[in-house]
Order: C-alpha cells, then structure tokens, then sequence
C-alpha cells in the first residue's frame, strides 16, 4: 500500500475572500439558461405585439358588425313600415272593390227600376185616357 501523504498546515485553513471557483460546466449552464431567457422575453413580447394586434382587429371587426347590425335594424324597420303599407293599401284596394260591387249591385237595381218605370209609362202612355175607357 502506498503511503499517505501528510496534511499541509496550510490545507486546514479557510481561504479568506476568495469567490469560490465555479466548474466550467456550471457557467457554460447559466450563460445557456440565460440566453434561454432572454429569447423567452423576446417570444412574449412578439406575443403581445401579436395579441394587440388581434385585439385590435377584433375591436374593429366588433365595431364593423355593430354598424352592420344597425344598418340591419333600419332596413328591417323600413321593411316592416313598407309591408304595413302594402297592407293598408291592400285593405284599401279590398274596400273599394266591395264598394264597387255593391254599386254595380245597386246599378243593376236601378237599371231594373227603371225599366219597370219605362214600361209603366209605356203602358200609361199608350192606354186611351181614363174617361174613353169610362164611355167605352
């Protein structure tokens, strides 16, 4: 067996203020986590830019859709007070031709009347006066 070699007086004492050495492999880890980190700042800032522009875009897509839903609203409105004059005007319509058809109704009466009137009239016109048919 080999033998041992003896303790150095100066190997049981603290080395004063003296930074600890770190191994290579610890720096070259840290330096790589760093630089991790940093490229990780970077992809959230770039999603943020991103996020604001979609925000953006949707605020703007939001304000598109309400003015469109406006623009809806009045057309539909405008259709709805134009079906309901349509309306009025059918029922209008509807109403004239009922009155029509009770003056033609009415017409024909008339001319009916009349007719009879004529030929009252013919009769009394063509009938010998009242006293010619007294005497005989």
């Amino acid at each position: 067996m080999p033998q041992r070699r003896a303790k150095e007086p100066s190997d049981a004492q603290p080395t004063p203020d003296q930074p600890p050495v770190e191994p290579a492999s610890e720096t070259r880890t840290i330096d790589a986590l760093e630089s991790h980190i940093a490229t990780l700042k970077e992809m959230v800032a770039k999603a943020e830019a991103l996020a604001g522009q979609y925000r953006e875009r949707a605020d703007g897509e939001r304000q598109r859709a309400d003015t469109e839903r406006a623009r809806a609203d009045a057309e539909r409105a405008k259709a709805e007070a134009e079906r309901d004059r349509a309306d009025g005007l059918a029922n209008q319509i509807r109403e004239l031709l009922a009155e029509k058809a009770v003056a033609a109704d009415k017409g024909v009466e008339l001319e009916q009347r009349i007719e009879e009137l004529r030929a009252i009239v013919s009769r009394m016109v063509n009938r010998p006066p009242w006293w010619r048919r007294l005497v005989g």
